[in-house]
């Protein structure tokens, strides 16, 4: 396919979908930016990028991409940045970090009844992220809380969390079935919880995966995240999934291209296991 004929069709989903390739200024901050975090081998933020003005612009980009933390991280202290952009980007932090101790309330609330009922089950991506591989939790901001729990325990973990408070927040029982959803989300202290028994959502989409979730949960390990052990992915499994979950997703948010780089970054795992599995 020919450049010009990928930037028609660039142009045409512009309205639709953001775009990783715009090559205005307030782009190329925001990905310098978010590069830049946690890598003190890769240059700081250049200052013709730091221009007056663009405030708006910079912060709608940031949050569009879903990392508000990190280009705060990367220019609060530099000279000439507008107050207001440093102002704005820093309450967005404080709030990514409001969300993850609600999410590890509800985190520790799984974890008390599943653990008591003995039925093993690990935390997808969200507060595990941000305090393991970002180190910081305002720097990875969490939407929801994705949990996997075995498939043939996963009626009984729902009933259970049902019973600690949880609550249905979506009732279509019809397209639930029609798709045999991996997933329900539940909704337990203004924390939206995505239990799953599987990492792809319907069977429409499984189809196309051999992905068995049950040698994830045979693999997990316990990460500190506030003084709580939690259960995740393995390092190779977890890398794994954060390439799947982006890429199924759409591959347009910096926030997910940053988790890979935090993953590779952070914990090194073994590529050559993560491309036998």
């Amino acid at each position: 396919m020919t450049a010009g004929r990928l930037a028609d069709l660039g142009a045409l989903a512009a309205p639709f979908r953001p775009s990783l390739l715009e090559h205005d200024d307030v782009g190329q901050l925001v990905r310098s930016a978010t590069a830049s975090v946690g890598r003190p081998d890769l240059p700081p933020v250049a200052d013709e990028l730091l221009v007056p003005g663009s405030t708006g612009r910079v912060a709608a980009h940031a949050a569009l991409h879903r990392v508000e933390g990190c280009v705060h991280e990367a220019v609060r202290h530099r000279p000439g940045v507008d107050p207001a952009l440093v102002d704005a980007l820093g309450a967005a932090r404080t709030a990514a970090v409001r969300r993850h101790l609600q999410t590890m309330r509800a985190v520790r609330a799984i974890d008390d009844v599943l653990g008591e009922a003995g039925i093993r089950w690990l935390v997808m991506k969200g507060p595990v992220l941000a305090s393991h591989l970002y180190g910081d939790a305002g720097l990875r901001s969490s939407i929801d809380l994705d949990v996997l729990v075995p498939q043939e325990h996963f009626a009984r973990a729902v009933r259970l969390l049902e019973d600690a408070g949880c609550v249905h927040l979506f009732r279509n029982w019809a397209f639930i079935r029609g798709s045999e959803a991996g997933e329900l989300a539940l909704g337990l202290h203004g924390v939206t919880i995505d239990a799953h028994w599987h990492l792809m959502f319907g069977a429409y989409d499984r189809r196309w995966f051999g992905l068995d979730p049950a040698p994830l949960l045979e693999r997990l390990r316990t990460v500190e995240v506030g003084g709580r052990a939690v259960p995740t992915f393995d390092a190779a499994d977890t890398l794994l999934h954060l390439a799947l979950h982006g890429a199924h997703s759409g591959g347009d948010r910096l926030v997910w291209l940053k988790d890979i780089e935090r993953s590779l970054t952070v914990e090194a795992p073994d590529l050559d296991e993560v491309v036998r599995r």
